[in-house]
This record gives C-alpha cells, structure tokens and sequence, in this order.
C-alpha cells in the first residue's frame, strides 16, 4: 500500500463521489445533465494526459461512471452510459481540433 496504488484510490473516490452525486439529483434531467458535464471534463484530462496516461483515465472514468449508474435512481441507466461515453468523444473531438482551447498551468 503506497504511493504507486493511487490510481485505484483515486478510481475508489470517483466511485464514491458518482454514487453520492447520483443519489443526491432529485431528477432525471438533472442527472443526465451531471453525467453530460462530467463526462466533458473527463474528456480534457483525456486529452491532456492522451500521450502516456490513457488507461489511468479510463480506470478513473470507470470508478465514477459504476459509482454514478449505481446511484442513479432517477433515469435510464443505459440512456446514462451513453450519454457519458457521447461527452468524453465529443469534448476530446472539440479539444483534439483545437475549437476550444484552455489555459495550462
């Protein structure tokens, strides 16, 4: 147990914080919405860690997206799956063309 286990801890409290937020949506769109917004800020670590760090993204889009199907009591657990894995391509294609750019710090 040490510094080289992070990604599985990390991927544990993206569980943990998709399960929380999905149960604490009081609605069904508003949990797609969620998962739609998440699912663009997943696709810029993405992009920004797409030279060596691609299965360390998948393993975290993967604990948040279990815990967030898990708790999702309100929608479509497929409709949510897809609409996710449709953010991540669609903000990676938007970021990968260069149509929006953000600063690095």
């Amino acid at each position: 147990m040490g510094m080289e286990d992070w990604v599985e801890y990390s991927a544990f409290g993206l569980f943990i914080f998709g399960f929380l937020l999905a149960f604490s949506t009081g609605s069904e769109l508003l949990s797609y919405a969620f998962v739609i917004l998440v699912g663009f800020m997943f696709a810029r670590l993405w992009y920004r860690w797409r030279k060596n760090m691609k299965v360390v993204i998948v393993f975290l889009m993967m604990g948040f997206i279990f815990g967030y199907v898990i708790g999702n009591f309100y929608g479509s657990r497929k409709l949510t799956v897809a609409l996710f894995l449709l953010a991540v391509w669609a903000g990676y294609e938007v970021h990968k063309r260069e149509w929006m750019k953000s600063l690095e710090f």
